[in-house]
C-alpha cells in the first residue's frame, strides 16, 4: 500500500474528506498544510514537522510507521534508478570541453542561471584544432595556451569577471567524464588532475596531488 492509498483509506474510515486533514492535522493555514501534504506524496518527506503531526493524530499509529517507512525505501529507489538513468545519458553524451569554477557556488542574481541556464556560465566548447591532436602531453600544452588566451580576451558575455558565480578561480579541462586536468587562474597553469563529475554547486577543489603538471 501506497501512502497516497493509506491517506485515502483512513480519510475513508473517518468519514472524512481530502478538505478535512488540515484540521485534523491541526493546521491553521488550510492551503500550506494540502501543498505540503502534496509535496510529501511526490517524494518531499524530509517535513519532519508535518510528519510528527500525521503520526499523532488519528491518521498515525504503528500502521502509518510500516507505510511510511516502506514508502520512503520505494522513493529512495526510484531516486537512486533516476540518478543512475541520468549518469549513464551523462556518460553516452559526453564530449570533452572546460568547465569553470567559480568563487560563488550560489549565483546571485539567481534568476539570470534559471533563464540562461547553468551551462552558459560554466561550460565552454574546446576547437576541434585541440581535440584532434593525439598527444596528450602536446595537446594539455596547446589547451594551456588556449585557456591563457581566453582569459586575456574573455568573450563579450563577460562569464570571467562579471557572471552572477562571480570570477573563475579553477578551469577544468574535462578530458573524460571522470577525468579533469585543473588550471588554477591565480597561477596560471595546470596544477593537478581530479577525478569526479563537477556539479553546479562546487566551490574551488581541494587538490591532493598538490602537483604541478609538467
Amino acid at each position: 500500500m501506497t501512502l497516497n492509498q493509506y491517506i485515502t483509506t483512513q480519510l475513508r474510515e473517518l468519514g472524512l474528506k481530502r478538505g478535512d486533514l488540515p484540521n485534523l492535522l491541526g493546521y491553521t493555514n488550510p492551503n500550506k498544510c494540502l501543498r505540503n501534504i502534496d509535496k510529501l506524496l511526490e517524494g518531499d518527506y524530509n517535513q519532519p514537522h508535518l510528519l510528527r503531526r500525521m503520526s499523532e493524530s488519528r491518521l498515525g499509529g504503528r500502521p502509518f510507521e510500516v507505510v511510511m517507512k516502506k514508502q520512503v525505501e520505494v522513493w529512495e529507489m526510484e531516486r537512486q534508478e533516476k540518478q543512475r538513468m541520468k549518469e549513464l545519458k551523462d556518460r553516452l553524451s559526453f564530449v570533452p570541453h572546460l568547465h569553470f569554477i567559480h568563487e560563488r557556488s550560489i549565483p546571485t542574481p539567481i534568476h539570470v542561471v534559471s533563464f540562461i541556464g547553468v551551462d552558459f556560465f560554466k561550460k565552454l566548447e574546446i576547437p576541434d584544432y585541440i581535440l584532434n591532436i593525439k598527444d596528450e602531453l602536446k595537446q594539455l600544452n596547446v589547451m594551456d595556451e588556449f585557456i591563457k588566451e581566453y582569459l586575456i580576451n574573455p568573450y563579450p558575455d563577460h562569464r570571467l569577471t562579471n557572471g552572477p558565480f562571480g570570477k573563475v578561480v579553477q578551469i577544468l579541462y574535462r578530458v573524460e567524464y571522470e577525468h579533469s586536468y585543473v588550471f588554477d587562474v591565480q597561477k596560471g597553469l595546470f596544477v593537478d588532475c581530479w577525478l569526479g563529475v563537477p556539479q553546479m554547486g562546487i566551490g574551488r577543489l581541494t587538490l591532493k596531488g598538490g602537483g604541478v603538471l609538467r
